[in-house]
């Protein structure tokens, strides 16, 4: 994606994504799942659709931006219909 600058948190999703798999290992082993309240739900998915996001842009360089637009539009109204769907929360 052209004028697109190096992640400055690539690392530290890297370092959280380890984490987590890490502890899903142990969950395997009888550990106790991580709780997702409101607040670390909504930042997951937030990070995930800047990410879904950035990677569509990438995907329509040199579409219409009329075409982006309605891309964007429902591929955030998919997201949300999933949330609700598996989750029962309305993002």
């Amino acid at each position: 994606m052209k004028d697109a600058i190096k992640n400055p948190y690539g690392p530290a999703l890297i370092e959280i994504e380890g984490g987590l798999l890490d502890h899903d290992v142990r969950v395997g082993d009888g550990a106790a799942p991580y709780d997702y309240d409101d607040d670390t739900f909504r930042t997951a998915v937030f990070i995930f659709m800047g990410a879904v996001m950035c990677k569509l842009w990438e995907k329509m360089e040199g579409e219409p931006f009329e075409k982006q637009v309605i891309a964007a539009t429902e591929c955030g109204d998919a997201l949300r219909g999933f949330v609700q769907d598996y989750c029962g929360i309305d993002t």
